[in-house]
């Protein structure tokens, strides 16, 4: 079970043996993570079902499931929450760099491309994008 790299195209990390893989070859994945001050938070598809996970705590991301993100006290980092129905299931901390550093030739992507929870929350929220994350990760 490989994730790649949400910031960096030749990282990966093996789920199963908790080991980071540095490796310029394609490998075949079943989603995304980001380490975060030592804790690997992963987005992956596994058996057709989606899950967010935190080191060790798996949360399987079901239909009454949904995220938001906030500003934290300083605007270089955001609080992403998952909820189940009206219960908070996780919520983490994480960086996130100002939208203008985007300079040419890279103002055309989305800032999803750029804030993890961002990137998280647009698949968790849209069922559509969870459905076809899905279906090319599983």
């Amino acid at each position: 079970m490989i994730l790649k790299n949400f910031d960096s195209l030749n990282h990966f990390f093996d789920l199963e043996n908790k080991r980071v893989i540095i490796d310029n070859s394609e490998k075949e994945t079943i989603g995304w993570y980001k380490d975060i001050d030592e804790v690997i938070i992963a987005l992956f598809a596994w058996e057709r079902k989606l899950f967010l996970q935190l080191d060790d705590l798996k949360y399987f991301i079901g239909e009454s499931c949904f995220s938001k993100i906030e500003i934290s006290g300083i605007n270089t980092e955001k609080v992403f929450y998952l909820y189940d129905g009206t219960s908070m299931i996780t919520k983490f901390i994480y960086p996130v760099e100002p939208s203008y550093n985007q300079l040419s030739p890279f103002e055309y992507l989305d800032d999803d491309e750029f804030d993890w929870g961002l990137f998280l929350l647009n698949i968790i929220n849209n069922p559509l994008r969870k459905i076809e994350f899905i279906n090319n990760n599983a």
